[in-house]
């Protein structure tokens, strides 16, 4: 299980930055396009508000579920979501917690 999970976190790293790579290939790190991009129409802005609490759900659960299964450097998840997203951080902290249960 451990395995499949750390798997997906690959993906879950990969298939997202290859997106990232092509826009900055495009238009460089513009942060001004890119908010614009992300926030261009109704549809653009769900998908990016329902990340937003994916990430925001996610971080308050593993610090609490950390916390109690007493693993330490909670910040490493903090730091993945915030450069990686959740599609990485997700099951890389499935991953990891495995080895605590």
């Amino acid at each position: 299980m451990k395995r499949m999970y750390f798997m997906l976190a690959f993906f879950g790293f990969v298939v997202p930055y290859y997106f990232f790579i092509r826009f900055i290939l495009n238009f460089g790190f513009d942060l001004m396009e890119m908010g614009n991009q992300l926030f261009a129409s109704d549809i653009s802005t769900c998908f990016a508000v329902d990340l937003i609490v994916v990430a925001v759900v996610f971080l308050i659960f593993s610090y609490f579920n950390s916390r109690r299964m007493g693993m330490k450097r909670w910040w490493i998840y903090l730091v993945a979501t915030l450069v990686a997203g959740p599609s990485f951080s997700i099951p890389f902290y499935l991953g990891v917690r495995e080895k605590y249960q």
